[in-house]
């Protein structure tokens, strides 16, 4: 298990691949920074593709912009692009998804558990279940 803290790239997307299981997907971008001799500061972003399958209903408040905390397994993933070039990327395969402020707020550590009554700009702390047993609905 890994714990990854970064911000969501774009707007996490939802997608029915059964009639009973939906995955959510996206990516956040994990920065490291540091200084080189001389003063430079140098910014190293990482991409983590993510995947959740456990509370369908949390994509809407992965947004663009929003600090998030994982926490899951990692593994590699090599495919080939259009180009007929072979590529890899790494994913998580998330247990449990911790929001924090979104861009442009100061809102801190705020939890899904799937309540999804509230505005998409107006978040309100909710926790994400662990398993599908223990979902309320």
């Amino acid at each position: 298990m890994v714990q990854l803290i970064g911000n969501v790239v774009k707007d996490a997307t939802a997608k029915k691949v059964s009639a009973d299981k939906v995955v959510i997907n996206f990516t956040i971008a994990l920065n490291h920074r540091f200084v080189k001799e001389g003063g430079e500061v140098v910014s190293q972003p990482t991409f983590i593709d993510c995947e959740y399958w456990i509370n369908s209903e949390v994509y809407k408040y992965i947004t663009k912009g929003r600090l998030v905390e994982v926490f899951g397994r990692i593994y590699p993933h090599a495919y080939q692009n259009a180009k007929g070039e072979i590529k890899g990327t790494i994913r998580c395969n998330v247990n449990s998804i911790e929001l924090h402020s979104s861009k442009g707020t100061d809102q801190t550590n705020q939890e899904t558990d799937g309540d999804t009554s509230s505005n998409k700009d107006e978040v309100e702390p909710v926790t994400v279940l662990e398993t599908a047993d223990d979902l309320p609905f």
